[in-house]
């Protein structure tokens, strides 16, 4: 269960084996990728954009530290409140949107 702290994360893109992902890691800061991979499961939270349905940038009074682009990721089961770097906002919003909306043929 999340319930605030830092964690950070890793955008996973679709593949043959997986559906596209958003991998949430216990921390201040990122690990290399081979610690990433086999990181506790305890410390690992998956979020599967399928169920994604909704991504914005949270206006209004929320509270994230400062320098910090707050954001909302809901699915059918939960709404998420995340924060990326004030300069990389725009971009986690955008790349998420593209992964959990993207035209599946």
């Amino acid at each position: 269960m999340l319930n605030g702290g830092r964690f950070w994360g890793i955008l996973r893109e679709a593949s043959p084996s997986s559906s596209a992902h958003l991998e949430l890691l216990e921390g201040s800061r990122p690990a290399s990728a081979e610690k990433a991979r086999k990181a506790e499961k305890s410390r690992r939270h998956l979020i599967s954009l399928v169920d994604c349905v909704h991504v914005a940038e949270a206006c209004g009074e929320v509270s994230c530290p400062k320098e910090t682009t707050p954001f909302f990721l809901e699915t059918t089961e939960k709404c998420y409140l995340l924060a990326a770097q004030a300069e990389e906002g725009a971009s986690w919003i955008r790349d998420l949107c593209k992964q959990a909306f993207a035209v599946r043929i």
